[in-house]
């Protein structure tokens, strides 16, 4: 039996460098294939602090397991690449460093050369979202 050789690297950007609480925050990443045809590919991203985050958008291809998303990236053509994009939604009472990491895995054969399936971690800093009050204050023309 032959064993199929792949080649597939990932790189992450994000949207910022810093946000604030209860917004959100977009991780791009990028899967490149190194080889003369076309590949498919599993993308995990793993996020922590996992109680920064409130929620995401997924597209259809991506599952969420606590804190890990993972998306097949189906026809990577020859020498090309395709990209993910992973919309976080940030809690409002989180504060500190959301820190990105992410692997890749070609579907259906062995990736030789791995030292580019990862990357991270991505820190995202979050400052503490404010907790706006209303707060009356009585006016002559309004006492």
């Amino acid at each position: 039996d032959e064993c199929t050789m792949a080649d597939v690297g990932v790189v992450q950007v994000s949207s910022a460098e810093t946000i604030t609480g209860g917004n959100a925050i977009t991780f791009t990443q990028t899967v490149s294939n190194h080889t003369g045809a076309v590949v498919s590919a599993r993308v995990t991203q793993t996020l922590s602090s996992a109680v920064a985050v409130a929620g995401a958008t997924l597209l259809a291809e991506c599952t969420r397991t606590g804190a890990a998303f993972t998306c097949q990236v189906d026809g990577i053509p020859p020498q090309g690449a395709k990209a993910v994009a992973l919309v976080v939604q940030t809690s409002a009472a989180s504060a500190g460093d959301l820190f990105s990491t992410v692997e890749v895995q070609p579907i259906g054969a062995v990736d030789g050369a791995f030292l580019d399936n990862t990357d991270g971690p991505l820190g995202v800093a979050v400052a503490q979202g404010s907790q706006l009050q209303s707060i009356y204050l009585p006016t002559a023309a309004n006492p």
